[in-house]
């Protein structure tokens, strides 16, 4: 009878225990928990100011993508020669253009092989235009580049046609090419020429002289 009462009181003991132990582990999992620090999601203003500078990003691109390079430049001014060339083959300007096309092909864009073909041009078909002697040394420069042999031969030989024997032109190519100089010949012999200013035999002074213009400097 002991024995029962005492286990009747641990059941009265325990129920309450139960009940309270049942409480506190509801209580723990219902506790408000504490939110966690969030990354604040950007304003409307923050993500429209990311984009316009996105997109303004992206527009500069493109415009420095578009603008010219100085090789574009150095294309279309060719081109742009080229086409007047084509438009009137004939015209007086010709072989400066093609003079010009030619130092921008060699000068601008290191292309000696267009370079040379505008220089054979204006040496085979303009030998006579007042700045071809100036094209000799160009084209020399563009076979030196393009360790093309045959071309500088053919040069020099040409330079030997052109220009007379006492020209320094004639001289550089003859010593370009190995060969023995050209013995310049005795000048004629003249009477002497009347002093600047001394009477003609006509009564009238006779005009003064004019000196040479020197000879074209040898091509470096």
């Amino acid at each position: 009878m002991k024995e029962e009462i005492s286990q009747g009181q641990w059941r009265k003991l325990l129920l309450p225990l139960a009940a309270l132990v049942g409480i506190l582990l509801l209580m723990w999992v219902f506790r408000p928990r504490e939110r966690q620090p969030e990354t604040a999601a950007p304003s409307q203003r923050e993500t429209a100011t990311t984009t316009q500078e996105a997109l303004r990003a992206k527009l500069e691109k493109g415009r420095l993508e578009q603008r010219p390079t100085s090789e574009d430049r150095t294309r279309a001014a060719i081109d742009s020669h080229q086409a007047a060339i084509d438009a009137d083959p004939n015209s007086p300007d010709t072989p400066a253009l093609l003079n010009a096309m030619g130092n921008l092909y060699r000068q601008k864009l290191r292309d000696y092989q267009a370079a040379a073909e505008a220089y054979q041009r204006i040496i085979i078909d303009y030998p006579t235009w007042e700045g071809a002697y100036g094209v000799y040394p160009q084209l020399e420069v563009c076979y030196e580049q393009l360790l093309d042999h045959e071309g500088l031969i053919w040069l020099y030989e040409t330079m030997m046609k052109r220009f007379p024997a006492e020209a320094q032109e004639y001289k550089y190519a003859q010593q370009q090419l190995g060969l023995p100089e050209t013995p310049t010949p005795p000048a004629p012999a003249e009477e002497a020429a009347p002093e600047a200013g001394a009477a003609t035999a006509e009564g009238e002074p006779s005009p003064p002289e004019i000196e040479t213009p020197p000879a074209a400097p040898a091509p470096s």
